[in-house]
């Protein structure tokens, strides 16, 4: 034990000042994960929102409507622009699934239309988070 306690030291010691500090968490990458995806919607970056979706991937809207990943990436052409602002996120790993709980505020002309709780799955895949999985419940106003 002390063996490994010394080469752990002889290894920090080696690295770059703060190379340790300079990897994101899951929770990090994750959020940043989702902040792109709004971000694919906002700009109706199909290509970009395919980075995002695994294969697999499932939406149950609000209305109840499922989807999988080819339909969300044809229908985010068609999406009309609203803001989009997430709050209260909560993020829970478990191995190599990652679940993220929050609120979705949508707006436009800077009224609020829309707020919706949510639930979105992640899988790592490789070295890269994907959501596999998306739920939304509408909050009433």
């Amino acid at each position: 034990m002390k063996c490994v306690s010394g080469l752990s030291a002889v290894l920090f010691t080696l690295l770059p000042h703060g190379f340790l500090a300079a990897a994101p968490s899951v929770q990090q990458q994750v959020l940043a994960r989702e902040t792109l995806w709004l971000s694919a919607i906002s700009a109706h970056d199909a290509s970009m929102l395919a980075t995002i979706l695994d294969d697999g991937f499932v939406h149950t809207n609000y209305k109840g409507q499922v989807e999988g990943k080819a339909a969300m990436l044809v229908r985010i052409g068609s999406g009309v622009p609203y803001a989009q602002r997430t709050s209260d996120r909560s993020v829970t790993l478990l191995g190599r699934v990652v679940i993220v709980h929050g609120l979705n505020t949508a707006s436009s002309g800077g009224h609020v239309v829309a707020r919706l709780r949510y639930t979105d799955v992640y899988v790592m895949r490789g070295s890269v988070w994907k959501a596999i999985s998306a739920q939304e419940t509408l909050v009433q106003m």
